[in-house]
């Protein structure tokens, strides 16, 4: 890093986000220029912008967190090497990896920020009441900022002034210090940040601060404290589950009655870096896939395994009586997949080898589909990225009751999880008529942790729920999907017919034909009546072919050209246990700090 956070002090970057958070400022404001109240404002609004600063290009540029992680897991992959997490994925990454560097960076410049705020604001003139409420969102902020640096690193320098060059040298804070000093700014935070309805939406509030604080006690076993966080948003009853899972991450009913906190985006400002990329990196992108680990984590309806076990699991008709949230999350294999710039509506056809989407699955959340269809790939949209909102609340009470009382919990850990299965719209079945009551323990948290998984997919919460339960000898395993070579969807074209061929499903009649006139080469039909309309002009009198030999051939190509889910492995990994779970100090951090000596583990 270079001390960039340190070289930064006298010219910090700030830039607006939503409402008056999405006014884009001056660019540069510097605590000498600290005049007025709007100068505070200013730099606060850089402060909240600092959330969108790891980009692909360094700080301030295009924002991947937190989603981005989860393509470290076994929820995706992502597979140009480029942006960097296809190493952590593979568990080779290093304390020269990218990553690493920008995430520590990231959070240091917001930390940075912040602390100038803290450290000038006397100099401007205001009344009491607001000097608090800025003070207080500041210190929510960078305490966001170190609960990630302390999940990631472990122990990190505590920088609590805006330092400059001479104060260089920092040596790390323990982590349990840090996590007692992100409980006491938050206990005293929580008395001054307004509540959501006294306050622009996207800016910190009491509720935010307790979520914040819950989890962090939840990441570090401290399960009074989250229980009492999570109360404390649950009694004041100002938040409750959307009844449109999908809309939560849709810009038209992104503002609702739970979303507590989330990164602030724009429409059509992406020189300004303040419209998201999820839209185009999901929708536009083949190389963001999903995992057939997570896919099928999803339930049926019944609330039963969607594999073997099942006797109702079709497993060449995998998407059909499944858990609502799966539809809403992923663009499944021949489902919709948005419109075209003329309203018609288009699928998702997993058939071309050379998309680079190994797994065939690809994901819908925080796709905008109102966007023209030409806009997708443009990075232009402005769907906010929700950081914590109430599912997560009642998740990690029920997580936290499991942990802390065992079976004695089991009802109220079962009526926790229940609210989030039963959220209008997903109705999925209670705990108790599919897992029973009287569970154990270890019962309950298996619940838990699936409910958790399917609930928050790509929200960047896996990583660290995998850490938190030890299990990443279990996670962090190769990657799987469905083949795409076998998912053709009425499709036949030279790639697929040897190996049609091969396997003995097409008859040498219909081979000869297709090869001799290629009349199907490339053709991808989205109706049967589409298909049939087309055999129609075809096998016609004026091509040789009489009425009967139109039928025959009608029913040979509907029969055997179709898709076939095959489950197979695209790249194979080990977790890497001498690592641990703990990121690497950048190399960059530790020759500029000569009081950081010795990196992480394994590194």
């Amino acid at each position: 890093m270079r001390n960039l956070i340190y070289i930064l002090s006298l010219a910090l970057i700030f830039i607006a986000c939503e409402d008056q958070l999405l006014r884009t400022p001056k660019d540069v404001i510097s605590p000498s220029e600290f005049e007025t109240e709007n100068d505070i404002i200013y730099a606060l609004n850089g402060t909240y912008k600092a959330l969108t600063g790891m980009g692909l290009e360094g700080i301030d540029k295009q924002n991947v967190e937190p989603v981005i992680t989860d393509f470290i897991t076994d929820n995706g992959f992502m597979d140009k090497s480029w942006m960097g997490v296809v190493e952590y994925w593979d568990q080779g990454h290093n304390q020269f990896s990218q990553f690493a560097e920008r995430k520590w960076t990231r959070n240091y410049v917001g930390i940075l920020r912040a602390n100038t705020i803290l450290a000038y604001m006397h100099k401007v003139e205001m009344a009491d009441d607001l000097r608090k409420q800025y003070d207080a969102q500041a210190r929510f902020l960078r305490a966001y900022f170190y609960s990630d640096l302390i999940h990631y690193y472990g122990d990190v320098p505590l920088r609590l002034k805006p330092d400059g060059l001479e104060s260089k040298d920092i040596a790390r804070t323990s982590k349990d210090s840090i996590i007692t000093f992100i409980y006491q700014e938050m206990d005293s935070v929580i008395q001054v940040l307004p509540t959501k309805e006294e306050t622009e939406h996207g800016r910190a509030t009491k509720a935010a601060a307790q979520a914040l604080k819950a989890w962090v006690a939840l990441n570090n076993y401290d399960y009074d404290e989250c229980i009492d966080a999570c109360d404390g948003i649950i009694d004041d009853a100002l938040y409750s589950l959307h009844y449109d899972y999908a809309g939560l991450f849709k810009p038209e009913t992104e503002i609702n009655n739970e979303v507590i906190f989330s990164i602030q985006y724009m429409m059509d400002k992406t020189v300004e870096v303040l419209s998201e990329p999820y839209t185009t990196y999901f929708y536009s992108w083949s190389s963001f896939m999903a995992d057939y680990s997570l896919v099928s984590s999803y339930y049926t309806t019944e609330g039963l395994k969607a594999n073997e076990t099942n006797p109702a699991f079709d497993p060449q008709d995998p998407f059909i009586d499944r858990d609502p949230r799966l539809g809403m999350t992923f663009a499944l294999p021949y489902k919709f997949n948005g419109f075209t710039n003329n309203g018609d509506t288009l699928f998702y056809i997993p058939y071309n080898k050379k998309a680079y989407n190994f797994s065939s699955l690809r994901i819908n959340k925080y796709v905008d589909y109102n966007v023209e269809h030409i806009m997708r790939g443009k990075k232009s949209t402005g769907t906010n990225i929700v950081l914590s909102r109430y599912a997560d609340v009642l998740l990690m009470k029920a997580e936290a009751m499991c942990m802390r009382d065992g079976a004695a919990a089991d009802a109220a850990v079962r009526a926790l999880v229940d609210q989030v299965r039963q959220r209008p719209g997903v109705m999925m079945p209670k705990v108790e008529d599919v897992e029973g009551t009287g569970l154990s323990q270890e019962q309950l948290l298996d619940v838990v942790k699936h409910e958790r998984r399917v609930e928050f997919a790509f929200e960047g919460t896996r990583i660290l729920d995998i850490k938190r339960w030890d299990i990443g000898a279990q996670a962090y395993v190769d990657g799987r999907g469905y083949d795409p070579n076998y998912l053709y969807y009425w499709v036949v074209n030279d790639d697929n017919l040897a190996q049609m061929e091969e396997d003995d499903i097409v008859p040498s009649n219909m081979m000869r034909y297709l090869k001799r006139d290629s009349y199907f080469l490339d053709k991808i039909f989205k109706t049967e009546q589409a298909f049939r309309d087309q055999m129609a002009k075809i096998f016609t009198p004026d091509n040789g072919f009489d009425n009967n030999e139109l039928e025959n051939y009608d029913d040979i190509i509907i029969d055997y050209v179709e898709p076939k889910f095959k489950i197979y492995t695209f790249r194979n990994r080990t977790f890497n246990a001498n690592k641990g779970y703990l990121w690497p100090i950048p190399y960059s951090e530790i020759q500029s700090n000569d009081l950081i000596n010795a990196n992480n583990p394994g590194y």
